[in-house]
């Protein structure tokens, strides 16, 4: 179901995986800048394109049933489809500033390190989402007055986040670590 805070999901869900990783992978100046420019343009063009692949997978017959199931799976790839173009963004930027020839920020990392912060990354944005959307229902249940719907069950999704970020740092933490340069006498 797509629901009222959508436009805000369009439009923040890719500069929110931007700042996310700026924070993580500790980015700054001009490196921090680019991340959030592309993954502004290309959160909302996510859509724009998801929107248009949709029709020729369900087909524009009428009398065309899918599954639940998978327009449940289709309506969470729409809702998630800005910050999966977020990343698509950040990840043509790393692109970019690899073949400009930039040096690497964490010159010692090695793919361990690099996929406890991704997977930690990914566990803050969907954390930072759940809480916001409990956030936007708790206040839409109080303004329409139907607060029997507000329970611990909607932080479920920031259980969820903090559990996936925690699994970042264990996986994180079996990366070995960088060589120290050796100390000149």
């Amino acid at each position: 179901m797509v629901d009222v805070t959508f436009p805000f999901i369009i439009l923040l869900g890719g500069p929110l995986a931007a700042l996310v990783t700026a924070l993580v992978r500790g980015h700054q100046g001009w490196r921090k800048a680019a991340d959030i420019l592309a993954a502004s343009i290309c959160g909302p063009l996510a859509v724009a394109i998801w929107m248009r692949v949709v029709p020729g997978l369900i087909g524009t017959n009428p009398e065309t049933q899918i599954s639940p199931a998978l327009s449940f799976l289709l309506a969470d790839l729409l809702w998630f489809s800005p910050v999966f173009g977020g990343f698509i963004g950040l990840a043509i930027v790393a692109a970019a500033f690899r073949l400009a020839g930039a040096a690497p920020r964490h010159p010692g990392d090695n793919w361990v390190r690099k996929l406890g912060d991704g997977v930690r990354i990914v566990g803050y944005v969907y954390a930072i989402i759940g809480l916001v959307l409990a956030i936007a229902l708790v206040a839409l249940a109080a303004a329409v007055g139907e607060t029997q719907v507000v329970s611990v069950a909607l932080l479920y999704d920031v259980v969820v986040g903090a559990v996936v970020v925690l699994l970042g740092w264990v996986i994180g933490s079996f990366a070995p670590k960088p060589a120290s340069p050796a100390n000149p006498s």
